[in-house]
Protein backbone atom coordinates (compact mmCIF):
# COMPACT_ATOMS: atom_id res chain seq x y z
CA UNK A 1 0.00 0.00 0.00
CA UNK A 2 2.96 2.37 0.45
CA UNK A 3 4.40 1.92 -2.40
CA UNK A 4 1.53 2.70 -4.08
CA UNK A 5 1.10 5.60 -2.55
CA UNK A 6 4.41 6.66 -2.66
CA UNK A 7 4.08 6.35 -6.50
CA UNK A 8 0.65 8.07 -6.54
CA UNK A 9 2.34 11.28 -4.28
CA UNK A 10 5.10 11.67 -7.08
CA UNK A 11 2.59 11.47 -9.85
CA UNK A 12 0.56 13.91 -8.02
CA UNK A 13 4.14 16.07 -7.60
CA UNK A 14 4.91 15.79 -11.64
CA UNK A 15 1.20 17.16 -12.12
CA UNK A 16 1.66 20.07 -9.85
CA UNK A 17 5.08 21.10 -11.36
CA UNK A 18 3.70 21.36 -13.88
CA UNK A 19 1.84 23.84 -13.68
CA UNK A 20 4.54 25.98 -13.59
CA UNK A 21 6.47 24.85 -16.73
CA UNK A 22 3.83 26.34 -19.22
CA UNK A 23 5.97 29.81 -19.49
CA UNK A 24 9.33 27.95 -20.41
CA UNK A 25 8.68 27.74 -24.24
CA UNK A 26 11.77 26.51 -25.48
CA UNK A 27 11.46 23.23 -23.24
CA UNK A 28 9.04 20.86 -24.89
CA UNK A 29 8.19 17.72 -22.65
CA UNK A 30 7.88 14.11 -23.80
CA UNK A 31 7.91 10.20 -23.12
CA UNK A 32 5.92 8.21 -21.31
CA UNK A 33 4.47 10.80 -18.11
CA UNK A 34 3.23 13.02 -20.77
CA UNK A 35 1.73 10.10 -22.87
CA UNK A 36 0.24 9.26 -19.62
CA UNK A 37 -0.82 12.48 -17.47
CA UNK A 38 -1.52 14.44 -20.45
CA UNK A 39 -2.42 12.06 -23.23
CA UNK A 40 -6.33 11.95 -23.52
CA UNK A 41 -7.71 9.24 -21.59
CA UNK A 42 -4.86 7.62 -21.17
CA UNK A 43 -4.24 7.45 -17.43
CA UNK A 44 -3.19 3.48 -17.10
CA UNK A 45 -0.07 4.11 -14.02
CA UNK A 46 1.93 6.61 -12.17
CA UNK A 47 5.18 8.17 -13.21
CA UNK A 48 8.67 9.36 -11.42
CA UNK A 49 9.73 11.54 -14.11
CA UNK A 50 9.07 14.54 -16.79
CA UNK A 51 11.46 14.41 -19.91
CA UNK A 52 11.81 17.29 -21.73
CA UNK A 53 13.95 18.68 -24.69
CA UNK A 54 15.76 21.98 -25.08
CA UNK A 55 14.51 23.00 -28.84
CA UNK A 56 16.64 25.20 -29.97
CA UNK A 57 17.07 24.28 -33.99
CA UNK A 58 16.22 27.76 -34.75
CA UNK A 59 19.35 29.07 -32.85
CA UNK A 60 23.12 29.17 -33.80
CA UNK A 61 25.05 28.43 -31.28
CA UNK A 62 27.98 25.89 -29.77
CA UNK A 63 27.36 22.59 -27.72
CA UNK A 64 28.77 24.00 -25.07
CA UNK A 65 26.90 27.35 -25.24
CA UNK A 66 23.93 25.27 -25.17
CA UNK A 67 24.41 23.58 -22.34
CA UNK A 68 24.45 26.76 -20.14
CA UNK A 69 21.33 27.95 -21.50
CA UNK A 70 19.84 24.65 -20.37
CA UNK A 71 21.31 24.86 -16.82
CA UNK A 72 20.03 28.91 -17.00
CA UNK A 73 16.52 27.25 -17.58
CA UNK A 74 17.24 24.66 -15.05
CA UNK A 75 18.13 27.38 -12.39
CA UNK A 76 15.02 30.09 -13.31
CA UNK A 77 12.47 26.75 -13.00
CA UNK A 78 14.70 26.20 -9.20
CA UNK A 79 14.06 29.28 -8.09
CA UNK A 80 10.87 29.73 -9.09
CA UNK A 81 9.38 26.42 -7.59
CA UNK A 82 11.33 27.56 -4.36
CA UNK A 83 9.77 30.96 -4.04
CA UNK A 84 7.66 30.92 -0.92
CA UNK A 85 3.92 30.54 -1.87
CA UNK A 86 4.70 28.03 -4.19
CA UNK A 87 7.20 26.00 -1.94
CA UNK A 88 4.48 26.27 0.69
CA UNK A 89 1.45 25.49 -1.04
CA UNK A 90 3.06 22.59 -2.86
CA UNK A 91 4.72 21.33 0.15
CA UNK A 92 7.98 21.09 -1.43
CA UNK A 93 11.17 20.33 0.86
CA UNK A 94 13.76 21.05 -1.05
CA UNK A 95 14.96 20.98 -5.22
CA UNK A 96 18.44 19.67 -5.94
CA UNK A 97 20.00 20.66 -9.51
CA UNK A 98 22.78 18.01 -11.29
CA UNK A 99 24.23 20.31 -14.09
CA UNK A 100 26.26 17.56 -15.84
CA UNK A 101 23.05 15.39 -15.92
CA UNK A 102 20.93 18.63 -17.05
CA UNK A 103 18.22 17.69 -14.27
CA UNK A 104 16.64 18.88 -10.88
CA UNK A 105 15.52 16.43 -8.41
CA UNK A 106 12.64 18.06 -6.32
CA UNK A 107 11.52 16.30 -3.19
CA UNK A 108 8.31 16.96 -1.27
CA UNK A 109 7.37 15.54 2.94
CA UNK A 110 5.98 12.98 2.76
CA UNK A 111 3.20 12.28 5.46
CA UNK A 112 3.11 8.58 5.50
CA UNK A 113 6.54 7.57 6.33
CA UNK A 114 8.82 11.24 7.30
CA UNK A 115 12.27 9.32 6.47
CA UNK A 116 11.57 8.99 3.17
CA UNK A 117 10.65 11.91 0.90
CA UNK A 118 8.40 12.07 -2.52
CA UNK A 119 11.02 12.35 -5.25
CA UNK A 120 10.87 13.29 -8.75
CA UNK A 121 12.70 14.17 -11.56
CA UNK A 122 12.71 17.52 -14.09
CA UNK A 123 15.22 16.17 -16.91
CA UNK A 124 16.06 18.49 -19.68
CA UNK A 125 18.65 17.68 -22.80
CA UNK A 126 19.14 19.38 -26.22
CA UNK A 127 18.19 18.42 -29.42
CA UNK A 128 20.02 19.02 -32.49
CA UNK A 129 17.59 17.88 -35.43
CA UNK A 130 14.56 19.55 -33.95
CA UNK A 131 11.12 18.32 -33.82
CA UNK A 132 9.33 17.17 -36.57
CA UNK A 133 6.40 18.99 -35.95
CA UNK A 134 5.34 22.21 -34.29
CA UNK A 135 5.40 21.58 -30.32
CA UNK A 136 1.35 21.69 -28.83
CA UNK A 137 -0.15 22.45 -25.85
CA UNK A 138 -1.50 19.67 -23.93
CA UNK A 139 -3.83 19.84 -20.61
CA UNK A 140 -3.71 17.46 -18.20
CA UNK A 141 -5.80 14.87 -18.81
CA UNK A 142 -9.23 14.33 -17.24
CA UNK A 143 -8.33 11.28 -15.26
CA UNK A 144 -4.98 12.79 -13.70
CA UNK A 145 -7.24 15.89 -13.15
CA UNK A 146 -10.39 14.18 -11.50
CA UNK A 147 -7.39 12.38 -9.37
CA UNK A 148 -5.17 14.90 -8.21
CA UNK A 149 -7.58 18.33 -8.31
CA UNK A 150 -5.29 19.58 -10.35
CA UNK A 151 -5.34 21.32 -13.83
CA UNK A 152 -2.65 22.45 -16.05
CA UNK A 153 -0.75 22.71 -18.98
CA UNK A 154 2.29 21.55 -20.75
CA UNK A 155 4.41 22.48 -24.18
CA UNK A 156 5.05 19.12 -25.84
CA UNK A 157 6.12 17.16 -28.73
CA UNK A 158 3.41 16.53 -31.72
CA UNK A 159 1.39 12.71 -30.88
CA UNK A 160 3.72 11.49 -34.03
CA UNK A 161 6.55 12.35 -31.59
CA UNK A 162 4.86 11.24 -28.66
CA UNK A 163 3.47 8.02 -29.78
CA UNK A 164 6.47 7.43 -32.11
CA UNK A 165 8.94 8.52 -29.27
CA UNK A 166 7.13 5.71 -27.02
CA UNK A 167 7.41 2.56 -29.91
CA UNK A 168 10.62 3.52 -30.79
CA UNK A 169 11.94 3.71 -26.96
CA UNK A 170 9.86 -0.12 -26.99
CA UNK A 171 11.92 -1.07 -30.11
CA UNK A 172 15.12 0.35 -29.10
CA UNK A 173 15.50 -0.66 -25.20
CA UNK A 174 14.36 -3.37 -22.78
CA UNK A 175 12.28 -1.47 -20.60
CA UNK A 176 8.33 -3.09 -19.34
CA UNK A 177 7.34 0.41 -19.14
CA UNK A 178 7.60 1.06 -22.96
CA UNK A 179 6.17 -2.40 -23.62
CA UNK A 180 3.00 -1.65 -20.91
CA UNK A 181 2.34 1.81 -22.50
CA UNK A 182 2.68 0.19 -25.85
CA UNK A 183 0.35 -2.10 -24.93
CA UNK A 184 -2.58 -0.16 -23.88
CA UNK A 185 -2.46 2.38 -27.19
CA UNK A 186 -2.69 -1.20 -29.09
CA UNK A 187 -5.67 -2.21 -26.97
CA UNK A 188 -7.74 1.55 -27.78
CA UNK A 189 -6.63 0.47 -31.82
CA UNK A 190 -3.42 2.13 -32.63
CA UNK A 191 -2.22 2.08 -36.05
CA UNK A 192 1.29 1.60 -35.70
CA UNK A 193 2.34 2.59 -39.56
CA UNK A 194 0.48 6.27 -38.77
CA UNK A 195 3.72 7.05 -36.28
CA UNK A 196 6.19 5.38 -38.92
CA UNK A 197 7.64 8.82 -38.75
CA UNK A 198 7.61 9.35 -35.64
CA UNK A 199 9.07 6.08 -34.54
CA UNK A 200 11.90 6.35 -37.13
CA UNK A 201 12.78 9.69 -35.79
CA UNK A 202 13.12 8.38 -32.60
CA UNK A 203 15.73 5.63 -33.66
CA UNK A 204 17.99 7.97 -35.24
CA UNK A 205 18.11 9.90 -32.58
CA UNK A 206 20.72 7.22 -31.28
CA UNK A 207 22.18 5.16 -33.55
CA UNK A 208 23.04 2.48 -30.93
CA UNK A 209 19.57 2.36 -30.43
CA UNK A 210 18.75 1.25 -34.74
CA UNK A 211 21.62 -0.97 -34.24
CA UNK A 212 19.87 -2.77 -30.62
CA UNK A 213 16.12 -2.56 -33.16
CA UNK A 214 18.01 -4.07 -36.14
CA UNK A 215 19.66 -6.86 -34.42
CA UNK A 216 17.18 -7.88 -31.60
CA UNK A 217 16.12 -10.76 -33.22
CA UNK A 218 15.90 -12.70 -30.43
CA UNK A 219 14.18 -10.64 -27.86
CA UNK A 220 15.22 -12.02 -23.98
CA UNK A 221 13.48 -10.62 -20.30
CA UNK A 222 16.92 -8.99 -18.70
CA UNK A 223 17.01 -10.11 -14.70
CA UNK A 224 16.45 -6.38 -13.67
CA UNK A 225 13.14 -6.61 -15.43
CA UNK A 226 12.39 -9.34 -13.86
CA UNK A 227 13.15 -7.55 -10.92
CA UNK A 228 10.84 -4.65 -11.45
CA UNK A 229 8.15 -6.73 -12.28
CA UNK A 230 6.98 -6.10 -8.76
CA UNK A 231 6.07 -2.36 -9.94
CA UNK A 232 3.74 -3.43 -12.82
CA UNK A 233 2.14 -6.77 -10.31
CA UNK A 234 -1.12 -4.79 -9.75
CA UNK A 235 -1.28 -3.63 -13.52
CA UNK A 236 -1.90 -7.07 -14.76
CA UNK A 237 0.90 -6.93 -17.19
CA UNK A 238 3.26 -9.72 -16.32
CA UNK A 239 6.82 -10.14 -18.50
CA UNK A 240 5.94 -12.89 -20.78
CA UNK A 241 3.20 -9.89 -21.96
CA UNK A 242 6.17 -7.61 -22.09
CA UNK A 243 7.58 -10.23 -24.30
CA UNK A 244 4.61 -10.67 -26.87
CA UNK A 245 3.94 -6.97 -27.57
CA UNK A 246 7.51 -6.39 -27.99
CA UNK A 247 8.02 -8.85 -30.67
CA UNK A 248 4.76 -8.51 -32.27
CA UNK A 249 5.39 -4.31 -32.39
CA UNK A 250 9.07 -5.07 -34.10
CA UNK A 251 7.37 -7.33 -36.58
CA UNK A 252 4.71 -4.75 -37.44
CA UNK A 253 7.35 -2.02 -37.92
CA UNK A 254 9.67 -4.30 -40.05
CA UNK A 255 6.55 -5.22 -42.31
CA UNK A 256 5.94 -1.08 -43.41
CA UNK A 257 9.33 0.08 -43.78
CA UNK A 258 10.08 0.94 -47.38
CA UNK A 259 13.36 0.32 -48.75
CA UNK A 260 14.07 3.74 -48.41
CA UNK A 261 13.35 3.40 -44.41
CA UNK A 262 15.71 0.70 -44.12
CA UNK A 263 18.63 2.14 -45.66
CA UNK A 264 18.29 5.45 -44.09
CA UNK A 265 18.63 3.10 -40.69
CA UNK A 266 21.08 1.56 -41.90
CA UNK A 267 22.87 4.64 -42.93
CA UNK A 268 23.20 6.00 -39.92
CA UNK A 269 23.72 2.79 -37.75
CA UNK A 270 26.89 2.01 -39.97
CA UNK A 271 28.40 5.84 -39.84
CA UNK A 272 28.33 5.83 -36.44
CA UNK A 273 29.25 2.09 -35.71
CA UNK A 274 32.12 1.81 -37.74
CA UNK A 275 34.68 4.55 -36.03
CA UNK A 276 37.24 3.16 -35.11
CA UNK A 277 38.86 5.99 -32.91
CA UNK A 278 35.10 5.77 -30.97
CA UNK A 279 34.72 9.65 -30.43
CA UNK A 280 31.32 9.40 -29.28
CA UNK A 281 32.12 12.45 -26.95
CA UNK A 282 28.39 13.57 -27.44
CA UNK A 283 26.61 10.62 -27.00
CA UNK A 284 29.33 9.02 -24.11
CA UNK A 285 31.57 10.42 -21.52
CA UNK A 286 34.37 7.56 -21.34
CA UNK A 287 37.06 8.08 -19.31
CA UNK A 288 38.37 4.28 -18.70
CA UNK A 289 40.32 2.57 -21.37
CA UNK A 290 38.86 -0.83 -20.55
CA UNK A 291 35.33 0.13 -20.67
CA UNK A 292 36.31 1.94 -24.07
CA UNK A 293 37.63 -1.65 -25.36
CA UNK A 294 34.53 -2.90 -24.42
CA UNK A 295 32.28 -0.56 -26.19
CA UNK A 296 34.56 -1.10 -28.93
CA UNK A 297 33.71 -4.44 -29.07
CA UNK A 298 30.32 -4.00 -28.43
CA UNK A 299 30.23 -2.06 -31.27
CA UNK A 300 32.10 -4.21 -33.93
CA UNK A 301 29.48 -6.66 -32.87
CA UNK A 302 26.83 -5.26 -33.92
CA UNK A 303 27.92 -3.98 -37.40
CA UNK A 304 28.32 -7.51 -38.21
CA UNK A 305 25.15 -8.69 -37.35
CA UNK A 306 23.73 -5.55 -39.18
CA UNK A 307 25.92 -6.59 -42.05
CA UNK A 308 24.20 -10.01 -41.79
CA UNK A 309 20.87 -8.55 -41.46
CA UNK A 310 21.29 -6.79 -44.36
CA UNK A 311 22.10 -9.44 -47.28
CA UNK A 312 19.33 -10.85 -45.87
CA UNK A 313 16.85 -7.93 -46.27
CA UNK A 314 14.02 -9.11 -49.62
CA UNK A 315 15.11 -6.12 -51.95
CA UNK A 316 18.18 -6.02 -54.14
CA UNK A 317 20.74 -3.34 -52.47
CA UNK A 318 23.76 -1.89 -53.44
CA UNK A 319 27.66 -3.58 -52.81
CA UNK A 320 27.12 -4.12 -49.15
CA UNK A 321 31.01 -3.72 -48.85
CA UNK A 322 30.94 -0.34 -51.01
CA UNK A 323 27.68 1.17 -49.24
CA UNK A 324 29.96 0.43 -45.96
CA UNK A 325 32.67 2.34 -47.23
CA UNK A 326 30.37 5.39 -48.46
CA UNK A 327 28.91 5.44 -45.45
CA UNK A 328 32.20 5.60 -43.41
CA UNK A 329 33.53 8.36 -45.44
CA UNK A 330 30.56 10.39 -45.17
CA UNK A 331 30.65 10.03 -41.43
CA UNK A 332 34.32 11.10 -41.12
CA UNK A 333 33.21 13.97 -43.24
CA UNK A 334 30.62 15.25 -41.55
CA UNK A 335 32.36 15.08 -38.12
CA UNK A 336 35.25 17.27 -39.31
CA UNK A 337 32.87 19.90 -40.57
Amino acid sequence: MEGKFYEREQSKLLSQISKYLEPFNRIVFHGGTVLNLFYPQNFNRYSVDLDGIFNFQKENSSHINIQKLIHKELKEIQNLLLTPHIRESNKIKAIEFYPIANKLIVLKDNSINENISIKVILSIHPTYIGTILEPVKRRLNKKAREEFGIDSYINSVSDIELIGGKIGALLSRNKIKDSFDTYKLLEKGLDLEKYKEGIIYNLLGNPQSIAYFLNSNKIKIPKKTIENYNLFKNLDFSPALHLKTKSSVRTQFFHFLSEKDIFYLLSSAFGVLDKTDYKYKNMYSIKNTNKKNRRLIKAVDYQNNIRNMYQSFPFKTPDIDEFYKQQRNTFSQTREL
